[in-house]
């Protein structure tokens, strides 16, 4: 189990760990070369909506599987969003590596029955990376430890709510808000 640091004042230490103790996961030559796609997706606040975010290849391999309950985005901005309301998520992926950026930032997530994501690493994740730690003596050990991580503040990382492998290379995790995720593993 991995622990991370935090205090309830504001003069403690923010919650979470440095990027720099994290081993995140890179894509591998031919990933990057089929970087996944920037994708804007639209949907009503009542309905469920399930979309794939897709690498340029020529057979459009998954990069990640997002979910949105209905009602699980109840608020943009200060405005509480009705039935109909109409939400626009925008998916942004760093080229690389399993690192990305889900908006816009005034999005207001429901932390029960909120979104979530199932990112899938097989057929592009680099796990050579395992060597930089000794923590790990083997790929396997390494895929098996990674995580989706989130930026709480400013280089302040945490674990997603309820992230695990759903598959033998699939990392399931609740999205609590919009920000900046990445696959990785403690160093």
């Amino acid at each position: 189990m991995w622990l991370a640091a935090c205090s309830s004042n504001s003069t403690g230490p923010a919650p979470g760990v440095a990027r720099s103790t994290l081993l995140v996961l890179p894509m591998t030559a031919a990933g990057t070369a089929a970087t996944p796609l920037d994708q804007v997706f639209m949907f009503r606040n009542k309905a469920l909506a399930q979309f794939e975010v897709i690498f340029s290849d020529s057979v459009h391999t998954v990069f990640a599987d997002l979910t949105f309950p209905p009602h699980s985005v109840p608020f943009n901005g200060d405005t509480t969003l009705a039935d109909t309301s109409t939400i626009t998520v925008t998916v942004a992926v760093t080229p690389g590596s399993f690192e990305f950026t889900i908006g816009p930032p005034t999005l207001g997530f429901n932390s029960a029955g909120g979104p979530t994501i199932a990112l899938r690493y097989g057929a592009f994740g680099d796990l050579s990376v395992f060597s930089q730690s000794a923590r790990y003596a083997s790929a396997a050990d390494y895929s098996q430890a990674l995580e989706l991580w989130f930026e709480k503040t400013t280089d302040h990382w945490v674990e997603g709510r309820n992230s695990s492998h759903t598959g033998a290379s699939i990392v399931s995790s609740g999205l609590d808000a919009p920000g900046h995720y990445f696959l990785a593993a403690p160093k």
